[in-house]
């Protein structure tokens, strides 16, 4: 199938893969939606990626590459939709679907879902296309309501998601702890769910130098710095590493970096900022709002460590990005926190209580460990090196290969089918 060119559906109806970074609905799977079709298209695939959520200035239809085209559906006011109108507007995203495909007469050879709204149209489409799908949750709503964050997910999702995964041709999975999960608690036989991991992209996050970086962010040139990276969500446990900070008041130096957020009128940047002040640690803790990605290496490699404290992760695309920048990570038992950073290793450490005061004694022994023993910035690159996003993509092939055989035979190519409809 690899040296074949296949004509790939990719949906992200509530995220544009364009999306700010840090923002409500754009996180790690707008970057893993972006980057792995990128480089699909450079191994010679034809990717259309839909989504349903209109950006500022973006057209209707962009190219981000010469195989890859990004296509925004508007099935009417061109309002920049919310999850519960895409959810009640299927048959209206549906349809604004098909009437692109006809008219640009194009026929694809799978279908490729992200998140559980994608995958009630993909649903939809692969039956009345004959293809298979595919879909990558990359959220759970039950394993987001196991972690008791809030808001709770409601329960259709919940029914969505049973549903999709067991009616789905293939489901992918970000992690083996996922992979069982569904297996364990949705039903779906192990040998239809594949492993496909987030990636980094190498060549923009890189070692720099930390003290050039702290110069350039006006940053405290002697004091450790932490840093956060992501969606201010009540899933991340932001609320616990802001407390924390309280904890470590004797620290008279330590700083706290949060990147990501919908802005300081954002009702979740207020709550953060206002327990900052609450607790005396305002002065110590910057709110950067959001960053793009081209400079997001420069806060990394500022940083002496990236702080995880999320009660629930699919993944935790920001560790990689970390440690390419050669800055260790300390994290909760999320994702693929325990497999990447093992028992205690220099890449960083998994925290046992990430409750403020526990959360505090893991940061502080941390850094005590760092002073102690310096790790390689090398060293943490190189751990990454295998999830660069052209391996990611590749085991992406294979997964999509294994779709195909599922239904007996390979998918006849995209340029054939077209012929056949034309005769």
């Amino acid at each position: 199938m690899s040296r074949k060119t296949l004509r790939i559906a990719v949906l992200s109806l509530h995220a544009c893969p364009l999306g700010e970074l840090g923002t409500r609905h754009h996180g790690g799977m707008s970057v893993f939606v972006r980057e792995v079709c990128m480089e699909l298209g450079r191994l010679g695939q034809r990717v259309d990626i839909y989504t349903g959520a209109v950006e500022a200035n973006h057209d209707a239809v962009m190219r981000l590459g010469d195989r890859v085209r990004l296509i925004h559906l508007s099935p009417g006011d061109g309002d920049p939709p919310s999850p519960d109108a895409i959810f009640s507007r299927m048959d209206d995203y549906l349809q604004a679907l098909e009437r692109y495909r006809r008219r640009e007469r194009a026929a694809y050879d799978l279908v490729h879902s992200h998140y559980w709204l994608s995958g009630l149209l993909g649903e939809r489409a692969s039956r009345a296309w004959g293809v298979p799908h595919l879909l990558m949750f990359h959220t759970l709503g039950e394993v987001k309501n196991r972690s008791r964050a809030l808001p709770r997910e409601p329960a259709a999702r919940l029914r969505a998601e049973r549903h999709l995964a067991r009616s789905s041709t293939r489901v992918l999975a970000a992690t083996q702890e996922e992979k069982r999960f569904l297996a364990r608690h949705a039903g779906v036989p192990a040998h239809r769910i594949g492993v496909v991991p987030c990636g980094v992209n190498l060549r923009r996050f890189v070692l720099s130098d930390r003290s050039v970086q702290r110069d350039r962010l006006e940053l405290h040139p002697k004091g450790p710095v932490l840093l956060f990276v992501g969606r201010f969500d009540g899933v991340k446990g932001l609320d616990r590493l802001v407390s924390a900070m309280a904890e470590l008041e004797h620290l008279k130096d330590l700083s706290l970096v949060l990147v990501g957020g919908d802005g300081p009128g954002a009702p979740e940047t207020s709550r953060l900022m206002r327990l900052a002040r609450e607790l005396g640690v305002a002065r110590r803790v910057r709110f950067e709002g959001t960053v793009p990605q081209k400079r997001l290496p420069a806060y990394y490699a500022a940083a002496d460590v990236l702080v995880i404290p999320s009660l629930s992760e699919s993944f935790g695309l920001a560790a990689l990005e970390a440690l390419a920048c050669g800055t260790p990570v300390l994290s909760s038992r999320v994702g693929v926190m325990a497999s990447l950073l093992g028992n205690g290793g220099s890449l960083g450490r998994i925290i046992p209580d990430t409750r403020p005061r526990g959360l505090a004694q893991s940061i502080e022994g941390f850094l005590e460990h760092l002073r102690a023993r310096p790790p390689s910035p090398e060293e943490l690159r190189d751990a990454v090196r295998p999830f660069g996003w052209r391996r990611v993509a590749r085991t992406l092939m294979d997964q999509y290969l294994r779709s195909s055989q599922a239904g007996g035979k390979a998918p006849q190519p995209a340029a054939a089918k077209q012929e056949g409809e034309r005769s």
